[in-house]
């Protein structure tokens, strides 16, 4: 009996430990349309510009060159019991600045659904 009462507790402490780990923070995908063009490197940098905020984890260019249309995909982790553009985390002016600063000029910005 008490075998099981001590494996019971570990297995309990563990699983307070995972579950404090996983909800200390979430993430939010958001995608930002435009229209312009660009090449290869200047899609590499647009990318490299967007993760010099704190939140954003990573950023994914995807461009029509014929249509000269494009999106970039923003994949935020935002610590919990924060909004990430109301605690100064990421802002979505920036990253119009960003695309205004590429010579693009910025289309519709959405939160993605998971």
């Amino acid at each position: 009996m008490l075998y099981f009462t001590h494996y019971c507790m570990k297995k309990f402490v563990s699983l307070t430990f995972f579950l404090a780990f996983f909800t200390t923070a979430y993430s939010q995908d958001f995608s930002y349309s435009f229209n312009g063009q660009l090449d290869q490197a200047s899609i590499n940098k647009l990318e490299g510009d967007c993760l010099q905020f704190e939140a954003i984890h990573s950023a994914k260019v995807k461009y029509k060159e014929d249509s000269q249309k494009g999106e970039i995909m923003l994949f935020l982790e935002v610590k919990e019991n924060q909004r990430a553009e109301a605690d100064g985390q990421f802002n979505v002016r920036d990253i119009k600045k960003l695309l205004i600063d590429s010579g693009l000029t910025p289309g519709e910005f959405r939160q993605l659904k998971k």
